[in-house]
């Protein structure tokens, strides 16, 4: 993965998930949002720090942002679901939202195999 080359493909704020999917659980995704953040507009790193202040808040004003394209919620989207407040602030501020499952994944290395 070469940073460059993924702000070009992807030039707003991305997720890269892990290979396993959420059940029953996950209003943004059906995937882990923890793992790895890309933020390519570096000049947007305040709006990034708000965000990720409360990123499960619910939203505090206003409608609730639309799902960004390719989510997949697991439970109903919208003003009081986790992650709301999140996207509102990065949508606020012009940031587009996406992932990466379509090409990359992360997985947990094996650091001692077998032998």
């Amino acid at each position: 993965m070469l940073l460059d080359e993924m702000c070009a493909k992807k030039p707003g704020f991305s997720f890269v998930t892990p290979s396993w999917r959420l059940k029953h659980r996950s209003f943004l995704h059906d995937r882990d949002l923890d793992f790895m953040h890309v933020l390519c507009p570096g000049t947007e790193l305040p709006a990034y720090e708000e965000a990720m202040r409360t990123p499960l808040d619910q939203c505090p004003h206003g409608p609730p942002p639309p799902l960004p394209p390719g989510f997949i919620s697991r439970k109903s989207w919208g003003r009081n679901a986790a992650f709301c407040q999140f996207v509102q602030v990065l949508n606020d501020s012009n940031i587009v939202i996406s992932h990466w499952d379509d090409l990359y994944t992360i997985d947990w290395t094996t650091l001692f195999p077998d032998i």
